[in-house]
């Protein structure tokens, strides 16, 4: 494996996050949004990138307590993505609760953070 192998997945991941949330993908259905899939998906994407993100921190860079870097720099990320969503497209808007799922997904990845990190210490499977 590389040797930042979850540096290139976090920037894959955050590519991936802005493509897909400035893109127009056409109406979702109310009937989605009101279910919270929507919101799902919000949470999901941003546990990803949290995730990611903070194993780059603490594996690829070795850095330890990257918790607040990670939680600040992830809320950031998408609360610059939802104000882009407002000021920049007529096809998608900014929304609060958008913000809110981000960052139920980013708290749970960083509540999780060191058993992910104990796991892929253990498996080995993307270290050098």
């Amino acid at each position: 494996m590389p040797k930042f192998t979850f540096t290139f997945l976090s920037i894959f991941s955050a590519l991936a996050i802005l493509l897909g949330s400035l893109l127009n993908v056409g109406s979702v259905s109310k009937l989605s949004y009101w279910l919270g899939e929507d919101k799902l998906l919000h949470m999901g994407a941003y546990f990803w990138l949290s995730t990611a993100t903070f194993l780059a921190f603490a594996i690829d860079w070795k850095k330890t307590h990257a918790h607040a870097t990670v939680f600040i720099l992830c809320f950031t990320y998408g609360m610059t993505i939802e104000l882009a969503q407002e000021q920049w497209t007529n096809y998608r808007s900014g929304d609060v609760y958008d913000l809110l799922a981000n960052t139920v997904g980013i708290v749970l990845a960083l509540f999780l953070g060191k058993t992910v990190k104990k796991i892929v210490n253990k498996s080995r499977i993307f270290l050098n």
